[in-house]
């Protein structure tokens, strides 16, 4: 499972970066309704 996961991050290194990358913003995103909606 380890190996095949590997092999996976190995073919698939934009696409794990582009999902990462995703992620980040979304939490990003989140933090700044949180903050917006604490001000109202």
């Amino acid at each position: 499972m380890i190996k095949r996961a590997a092999e996976f991050v190995k073919n698939n290194k934009i696409g794990v970066i582009v999902s990462i990358f995703t992620l980040m913003i979304g939490v990003t995103a989140l933090l700044i309704f949180a903050r917006i909606l604490a001000k109202i």
